[in-house]
């Protein structure tokens, strides 16, 4: 157990700094901004989403430029980077230890993610059984019978909204 904390550290205070830049940004944020800050976390690529937020509070002249330009200021590098090394990774691929290499990466990765989730989400988010009962209930609608995301978001947002009344 202390070898597994031991080898985690770096990523806990990876998070640790990521909560002191937030606190940090939070008195130069806009006041409109803390709806958006918490709720991009529940849409996809919410890195993206708070760009374009951001980049539309920071141009009030023309909120759809800076909005626009921000987004493709974080999308960009990443995006360059995969096109100018798309070749040598093919070539890097066709090679049986590279290639377990990037599934043992990938497994990594995916542990890493779901710890994330564990830990700060799912402990603090599922308190007792009725919260249990609605996480299993959304992953097998989601995994078993195949219900759009969409309507399983509206569903369980109006759910959660009537619990808490």
């Amino acid at each position: 157990h202390g070898v597994a904390r031991a080898r985690l550290q770096p990523f806990h205070r990876a998070l640790e700094t990521g909560r002191n830049v937030r606190s940090m940004l939070k008195p130069s944020l806009p006041q409109s901004a803390s709806a958006p800050v918490h709720t991009n976390k529940a849409v996809p690529g919410p890195m993206f989403s708070l760009a374009a937020f951001l980049g539309s509070e920071l141009s009030p002249g023309s909120a759809f430029t800076g909005a626009l330009v921000a987004t493709a200021g974080i999308f960009l590098p990443g995006f360059l980077l995969v096109i100018s090394l798309q070749g040598a990774w093919e070539s890097l691929a066709s090679r049986p230890g590279i290639t377990g290499a990037a599934w043992g990466i990938n497994a990594a990765v995916v542990g890493l993610l779901f710890a994330a989730l564990y830990q700060p989400v799912f402990v603090s988010a599922v308190v007792d059984s009725r919260d249990l009962t609605m996480v299993l209930s959304g992953f097998f609608a989601l995994h078993t019978l195949k219900l759009p995301l969409v309507a399983l978001v509206a569903g369980f947002g109006a759910a959660g909204l009537l619990v808490s009344l």
